[in-house]
């Protein structure tokens, strides 16, 4: 296993953020509620 750094980790949860907010447009395509675009 690697070991997970800091650095990694704030990569994934903005590769994480990216992949929801571009889900999420999908789900919603009139427009993302303002409560999810603040993730």
């Amino acid at each position: 296993m690697k070991i997970i750094s800091a650095r990694n980790v704030n990569y994934w949860l903005r590769v994480m953020k990216k992949r929801a907010k571009f889900f999420l447009k999908l789900l919603h395509p009139a427009g993302v509620p303002q409560t999810y675009i603040q993730l």
